[in-house]
């Protein structure tokens, strides 16, 4: 559905196309790897990259949770819930 929006629609705005492409390009890239050393384990794969990805993506939420509440006005915050 997205890339009938994006490319027959012509309406290309190239940040999750390109986030996609990269992160499929890794994720083939480790798992063509994994292969080539014999079995392909999710497991710990998912492991390591869940290890890796939690600390920023823990950063983001919290940055983001701290700039809504200053940017939120405290009237408009019983809005929100």
């Amino acid at each position: 559905m997205l890339l009938v929006y994006h490319v027959w629609l012509g309406r290309f705005s190239g940040g999750v196309e390109v986030f996609f492409l990269i992160s499929g390009f890794l994720i083939t890239g480790q798992l063509f790897r994994a292969s080539a050393r014999g079995r392909i384990v999710l497991g710990p794969l998912w492991g390591r990259m869940i290890k890796r990805l939690f600390p920023v993506g823990l950063t983001v939420l919290s940055v983001i949770i701290f700039w809504t509440s200053v940017i939120t006005s405290a009237s408009r915050t019983p809005a929100l819930r």
